[in-house]
C-alpha cells in the first residue's frame, strides 16, 4: 500500500483498512495473520515500526520487530506487569504514550528505535471477555501528533479483524486435529485387531447378513479382506465337536439377552485346527426384539497350546515329585505346611495330609529347635534362600532322621511374600558314615601323631601336602615350613632330577621302597628308610610315604661290616704272606739248581723272575688292609726288584699321582707277570748298539680315562706280529697269552732308535678313582 497517503485522508485510510481486513481473513495461518497485522497496522497508522508479542505462561515474548519495512529478530521477554507489554497483559486494555523517551517502562523500545517518542499498545484477544493472547505495539518518532483517536479507532477494527481471523484459524485447526485424532484412533483400532489376532463381527437378524472385519478372515484360515459369509457357512467352519455348543450359546443369548463368551475350535481350509474366543451381545429394537448380534473374536490357539503344555508340565512335575526319594514341601509366610509330597511317608513315616498346617519345628526335639531357631528365622526375615540346612527330625517311630533342607522364597502375583518352597533330603546314612569316617580319621591321626615313623604326603609335582610330627622331628623343620616346600628343596644327597624321576617311578609302578640320606636343619646326616605308594581318590592323586630313621641301625651295620672286613683282611694278609714265603722258598730252590746246572741258567732265571713277580703281588696283598692292589705301587715294586739287572738304569715316572688306579684282584697276578716280562724284555734287549748308556724309562699316565703304561728302551724291535704271534720270543708269547681279553691292549713301536711298548688298561681290569674318597654321595640301596 502507498505510505504517502496523507494522514487526514480518512477515506483512503478506510480503503486501506478494508484491503487489510480482506488479506488477513484469507491468511493461511496464525503466523501469517500476525505478520499481516503488524505490516497493515504500521502502514495504516503511519508508524515508524511495529511488533507483536505472544503471551507465555509467565509473561509475553517479542521475537521479531518490523523496522523500515524489514523484519528483525529481537528475542525479548517481559514478565507480567513489566514494561508496556507486561502492563497491557496485566490490565487487559490499550496503552498510549506520546512522550515516552524518558519512561523506564519504555527503555527496551527506546533502545530498538532511534528517536522514539510515541508508543501505542493494543491487546489481542480471540473474543470479548476471553484472556489476552498478546499485544500489538506501534512505535513513532512524531511525538504528540502520533496515534490520533481516528487512527486508534481504525486500529481497533484491524485488531478485531485479526482476532476474528485467529479464532477462525484456531477453530479450523481444532477441526483438523479432531479429524486427525479420529483417523488415528481408527488406524490404531484396525492395527490393534491385526496385531492382537482380534476382529469384530455383526449378524443382522432381520436380513441374515453377517459382517466380518478385515482381520477376522485370517482367524478362520481365509485371506485378509472382505469375506462372503453367512451364519450357516460359519457353522460349517466350527469343529463338529464344538458346533452344538456354539449354537446353544447363541440361542441362550437371543432368549435371555445376556452377553455370551465361547471358546471353540475351527477347521481351516487346510484342515488344521485352531482355537478362537468369541464374545458378544444382542442389540434390541424399540420393541425389545433382538435386532442384531455383534461382538469380537480372537485367536487363542497359542494360549490353549501353552495351557496344554502347562498341564502336561504340571503332570510331569507331579510325577517327578511323587517318584523322587526326596520330600518336596511348601510353607506359608507363618511357616505352616501348605503342601507336602507323598515321600514324607518314606522319610518320616507321616501321611502328607497329617502335616498340613504344622510347622517344621513341630517335628524336632526342643534342643534341635533351639539350635536352629536364630539361623532359620534370620534367613526368613531377610527372605534369603535356605541352602543345605542340616537338621534332625523325629520319625513317627521316634528314631532320629537327619535332613538336609533347601528352599527359596516365592511371591504372589502382586509381589507379596507368600512363603517358601523347598526340598528335604534324608542324609542320615551319609551323616552316620561321615561321623564314622571322622572318628576313624581322628583315630588314624592319633596313631600317626604318636608314631615314631614319619608320614609325608606329596603332590605329584613334589610339593609337600602333609607331614606328621615324627617327620618334623626327624628333619628338624616346623610343620608350617615343610608345607611351603617341595621335596627337592630338602637337603638330600640326590640331585633334584633324580628325586623327581623317583616320584615318576613311584607313580608308574604304584609303590617303591628305598633308603636315602638327609641333612637335617642342624646339619646332622641321617639315614632314612622310605616306603612310598601312589594313591588316587576320585580326581585327587598323591604319594604318601612312611619314613623311618635307620641312622642307628646303619651305624651298627657299618660297625659290624668293618669288624668283618678287618677279620677278613687279617686272614687274607696271612694267607698272602704264607704264599709269598712259599714262593720265596721255591725261588731259593731254583737258585740252587742254577749252581748245580749252570747250563739251565737262562731258563731258570726267567722262571725265577716270574715267580718273584707273583711273590711281589702276594707280598703287596699281604700288606694292604682290604686286599686291593694299586697299579702304581705294583709297578714301583716290580721296578725296584728288576732295577739291579739293568746295566743302563731304569727311570719310573708316575704322571697321575692324584688318582688311585686299583687292579681287579682276578687280574693282579697276570698283570704283574705281564709287567715283569715287559721290563725284563726291555732289560734284555736294551743294550745300545753304539755303546751309549741310555736308561729304560717307564711311565704311568692317563689318556681319556684310560690307563697308559709305557716302557721305552734303546734298540731295534725285531720283525714281530703280536696278533699272529710271529717273531715272538718266550717272554712276549707269555705276555700275549696272559693279556686279559677285555680291558687290556698291547702294542710295540720304534721311534728314534727306541722301542716303545704301550700297554693300555681300562675297566674291568683297572678302576680309576681319586685318592681322597668323596663320601658326600652315599650308595643308594633299593
Amino acid at each position: 500500500m502507498n505510505r504517502d497517503i496523507t494522514r487526514g485522508d480518512q477515506e483512503a485510510r478506510l480503503s486501506m483498512l478494508t484491503q487489510a481486513v480482506e488479506q488477513i481473513n484469507v491468511a493461511s495461518g496464525p503466523g501469517e495473520i500476525l505478520r499481516l497485522l503488524v505490516e497493515q497496522a504500521v502502514e495504516l497508522s503511519g508508524a515508524d515500526a511495529g511488533a507483536v508479542g505472544l503471551r507465555e505462561a509467565d509473561g509475553i515474548d517479542f521475537n521479531h520487530l518490523l523496522l523500515n519495512a524489514d523484519w528483525c529478530p529481537v528475542r525479548h521477554h517481559f514478565a507480567l506487569g513489566e514494561g508496556i507489554a507486561g502492563q497491557v497483559l496485566l490490565q487487559e486494555r490499550s496503552f498510549t504514550c506520546t512522550e515516552c523517551q524518558n519512561r523506564a517502562d519504555a527503555s527496551w523500545q527506546v533502545e530498538q528505535i532511534a528517536g522514539l517518542k510515541a508508543v501505542l499498545a493494543v491487546p489481542l484477544r480471540l473474543r470479548q471477555g476471553t484472556r489476552v493472547l498478546g499485544c500489538l505495539e506501534l512505535y513513532s518518532t512524531a511525538g504528540g501528533t502520533a496515534f490520533s483517536d481516528p487512527c486508534r479507532s481504525l486500529l481497533d477494527v484491524l485488531v478485531a479483524s485479526a482476532s476474528g481471523a485467529l479464532e477462525k484459524s484456531r477453530q479450523l485447526q481444532a477441526g483438523k486435529d479432531r479429524q486427525h485424532d479420529m483417523e488415528t484412533c481408527l488406524d490404531r483400532f484396525m492395527r490393534s485387531q491385526q496385531f492382537s489376532d482380534l476382529g469384530t463381527w455383526e449378524w443382522n437378524l432381520q436380513t441374515e447378513e453377517v459382517y466380518w472385519s478385515e482381520s477376522i478372515g485370517p482367524l478362520f484360515g481365509f485371506p485378509a479382506g472382505k469375506v462372503d459369509i453367512t451364519y450357516d457357512i460359519f457353522l460349517t467352519i466350527v469343529h463338529p465337536a464344538d458346533r452344538q455348543m456354539v449354537m446353544d450359546a447363541v440361542e441362550t443369548t437371543l432368549e435371555s439377552g445376556a452377553p455370551f463368551a465361547a471358546e471353540y475350535r475351527v477347521v481351516w481350509p487346510d484342515e488344521t485346527i485352531h482355537w478362537v474366543l468369541a464374545r458378544g451381545g444382542v442389540q434390541l429394537d424399540n420393541r425389545g426384539a433382538p435386532l442384531r448380534l455383534l461382538g469380537v473374536v480372537q485367536d487363542i490357539t497359542r494360549r490353549r497350546e501353552v495351557e496344554q503344555a502347562l498341564r502336561e508340565s504340571e503332570a510331569r512335575f507331579r510325577g517327578l515329585v511323587e517318584s523322587t526319594s526326596d520330600w518336596i514341601w511348601e510353607v506359608d509366610p507363618q511357616g505352616r505346611y501348605t503342601y507336602v509330597s507323598p515321600q514324607v511317608g518314606h522319610v518320616l513315616g507321616y501321611a502328607p495330609e497329617g502335616l498340613i498346617g504344622k510347622r517344621p519345628f513341630d517335628l524336632m526335639d526342643p534342643s534341635e529347635r533351639a539350635r536352629l531357631h536364630d539361623e532359620f528365622f534370620s534367613l526368613v526375615k531377610d527372605r534369603r534362600p535356605i541352602r543345605r540346612l542340616v537338621n534332625t527330625n523325629r520319625h513317627i517311630t521316634g528314631r532320629p532322621v537327619v535332613l538336609e533342607t533347601s528352599g527359596v522364597p516365592f511371591y504372589d502375583h502382586q509381589g507379596a511374600f507368600a512363603g517358601y518352597r523347598g526340598i528335604d533330603r534324608d542324609i542320615t546314612d551319609r551323616v552316620t558314615t561321615e561321623r564314622a569316617l571322622e572318628e576313624q580319621t581322628l583315630h588314624n591321626r592319633l596313631i600317626l601323631e604318636n608314631s615314631r615313623d614319619g608320614l609325608v604326603v606329596l603332590n605329584l609335582d613334589g610339593s609337600i601336602r602333609e607331614v606328621n610330627d615324627a617327620y618334623c622331628r626327624m628333619v628338624g623343620h616346623e610343620r608350617h615350613e615343610l608345607l611351603k616346600m617341595n621335596v627337592v628343596e630338602l637337603n638330600t644327597f640326590d640331585p633334584p632330577k633324580v628325586v623327581l624321576a623317583q616320584l615318576e617311578q613311584i607313580r608308574d609302578a604304584g609303590h617303591d621302597r628305598f633308603e636315602t640320606r638327609h641333612v637335617t636343619r642342624k646339619g646332622a646326616v641321617i639315614d632314612l628308610d622310605v616306603s612310598a605308594a601312589f594313591a588316587r581318590v576320585g580326581e585327587d592323586q598323591f604319594i604318601f610315604s612312611f619314613v623311618r630313621d635307620v641312622t642307628g641301625r646303619r651305624r651298627q651295620e657299618q660297625q659290624r661290616l668293618q669288624e668283618v672286613r678287618a677279620q677278613r683282611d687279617t686272614l687274607v694278609r696271612e694267607v698272602h704272606h704264607r704264599i709269598k714265603n712259599h714262593l720265596q722258598g721255591i725261588i731259593s730252590l731254583l737258585r740252587n739248581h742254577i749252581r748245580d746246572k749252570p747250563e739251565l741258567t737262562d731258563a731258570l732265571e726267567s722262571a725265577i723272575s716270574q715267580v718273584e713277580s707273583i711273590a711281589l703281588v702276594h707280598g703287596l696283598q699281604s700288606r694292604l688292609s682290604q686286599g686291593g692292589i694299586e697299579l702304581a705301587r705294583l709297578l714301583e715294586t716290580i721296578c725296584d726288584a728288576l732295577r739291579h739287572l739293568s746295566s743302563t738304569g731304569m727311570d719310573l715316572e708316575i704322571q697321575c699321582p692324584e688318582f688311585a688306579i686299583d687292579v681287579c684282584p682276578e687280574d693282579a697276578v697276570p698283570l704283574a707277570l705281564i709287567i715283569n716280562e715287559l721290563l725284563q724284555n726291555a732289560i734284555k734287549h736294551g743294550d745300545p748298539a753304539d755303546g751309549l748308556a741310555t736308561p729304560i724309562t717307564v711311565t704311568l699316565g692317563l689318556e681319556d680315562e684310560r690307563v697308559i703304561l709305557q716302557v721305552s728302551n734303546a734298540g731295534v724291535a725285531p720283525n714281530i706280529d703280536l696278533k699272529q704271534g710271529d717273531g715272538l720270543g718266550t717272554g712276549l708269547m707269555l705276555v700275549r697269552d696272559l693279556l686279559p681279553h677285555q680291558g687290556a691292549e698291547l702294542s710295540l713301536a720304534v721311534k728314534q732308535d727306541r722301542v716303545i711298548t704301550r700297554l693300555v688298561l681300562q675297566a674291568p681290569v683297572v678302576r680309576l678313582g681319586r685318592r681322597v674318597q668323596d663320601l658326600s654321595e652315599p650308595k643308594r640301596l633299593i
